[in-house]
């Protein structure tokens, strides 16, 4: 009997492991968005000549309950340059208020953030919010992509955008919001009728 007793014991402590491997690995739900979020660089183009500076908003359009969000941005190291004082909250509400993380690297030309809401903060931001303000340094003459998700190890990863779960309490997971991203462009060199990206907000058709 005592035997019996023990191996019922041992099959309830694996049945328990288990179950707690498995909470602890599903940490992380899709939500499906509709209509469809666009995370996207504002203006989609942008002009500047050598020795000034511009501004980029990084936004996500239609976004329901957003709370946090982590960004990957490259450009070419050449032309453009920022550094973490210049990362700042948007201008317009509804706009992300509390950066977690922030790191540059103007030797390869990439920017990582993480921005979301204080920490004793439970709601996230629905509609058009503003992920970041962005200022960059115009150091050459050329053209660069606004790139989303290439990070420091030349590896893609999107954009993440996480929104609250119905569990309130701390710790509880975050579930991933569906989207599409979609890049920006600098230049300040002549182009010959530039039809942007389609699907922002400014599409401009630009001949110098």
């Amino acid at each position: 009997m005592e035997m019996k007793s023990k191996g019922k014991t041992r099959a309830i402590l694996a049945f328990m492991t288990i179950l707690i491997l498995l909470g602890l690995f599903r940490t992380v739900y899709i939500v499906d968005a509709s209509p469809e979020v666009v995370v996207y660089v504002d203006p989609s183009l942008t002009i500047a000549d050598q020795g000034t500076t511009f501004d980029i908003y990084i936004i996500a359009s239609d976004v329901v309950d957003l709370f946090l969000t982590e960004i990957y941005l490259s450009w070419d190291p050449p032309l453009l340059y920022t550094d973490t004082d210049s990362i700042n909250f948007g201008d317009v509400a509804p706009f992300l208020d509390y950066i977690w993380m922030e790191e540059v690297d103007n030797d390869e030309g990439w920017l990582h953030v993480v921005v979301g809401r204080p920490l004793m903060v439970t709601e996230g931001l629905s509609g058009t919010v503003q992920i970041a303000k962005i200022t960059f340094l115009v150091k050459a003459e050329g053209s660069s992509d606004l790139h989303f998700y290439d990070n420091p190890a030349t590896v893609d990863i999107e954009p993440r955008l996480l929104a609250p779960g119905t569990d309130p309490s701390p710790g509880a997971p975050l579930l991933d919001i569906e989207h599409t991203p979609v890049d920006g462009y600098f230049s300040n060199v002549p182009v010959v009728e530039v039809g942007w990206i389609e699907g922002t907000v400014t599409t401009p058709t630009l001949v110098l």
